[in-house]
């Protein structure tokens, strides 16, 4: 049975948690813009951060963009920051901007939105590359489509990854791993479908910086 203070609890992490969507979905996304354009939008950042670093600078700050849900309509943006010679901590955002309608990204990821912090421990010799695991924790949220109505949760999950360099800083991340929820699930909506389960994938294309 919830006590009154748990439900107090309940509103308020999902107030928090809607507005902390709200602020990364108004600093990264621009409703409208096609997959297309928020690839080059990415691009153009990327490079407009390496034109001012030195020869002489260590990079340690990485942006990203995972490609395998862009053309489902669901740009995940990343930042990572380079602590050392084997670790790294970054954070991942990713909303839909819109679909014609279901595909694999809306199959797979059932939530709307999710906020993706994440520690990530490299085994290669150059300076965080190669092989890595990472551990992570996630907020998803998902709003009803037939009532009005919205379920937000938190998860724990593991992966493991390759990051490949290319010329110039940039590189591909390649991911595969997933997590599980921990919230408990108490929303009164038989219609919200947040999964037990939820996968972390990814073809991402990056630059440190």
């Amino acid at each position: 049975m919830i006590t009154k203070k748990t439900e107090t609890m309940q509103k308020l992490f999902l107030s928090i948690s809607d507005s902390i969507f709200k602020l990364f979905t108004s600093l990264l996304s621009i409703q409208g813009l096609g997959n297309t354009m928020a690839l080059v939008f990415f691009l153009m950042i990327a490079q407009g951060y390496s034109q001012r670093t030195t020869g002489n600078r260590v990079s340690s700050n990485e942006l990203k963009l995972n490609a395998l849900y862009l053309p489902g309509g669901y740009p995940e943006l990343s930042y990572e920051r380079i602590l050392g010679h084997k670790s790294a901590v970054g954070i991942s955002v990713g909303f839909f901007i819109g679909s014609s309608g279901p595909n694999y990204a809306t199959d797979m990821l059932i939530f709307d939105k999710a906020i993706l912090p994440y520690y990530r421990y490299y085994f290669g010799q150059r300076r965080a590359n190669g092989f890595f695991l990472e551990g992570n924790t996630i907020i998803y949220s998902e709003k009803s489509k037939i009532q009005d109505s919205q379920e937000t949760g938190l998860g724990l999950g593991l992966a493991v990854g390759m990051k490949l360099f290319m010329k110039n800083n940039w590189h591909v991340d390649l991911l595969a791993g997933g997590g599980v929820g921990i919230n408990s699930r108490d929303s009164d909506s038989d219609f919200l479908n947040i999964p037990d389960m939820y996968p972390r994938l990814g073809i991402a294309i990056g630059k440190r910086i």
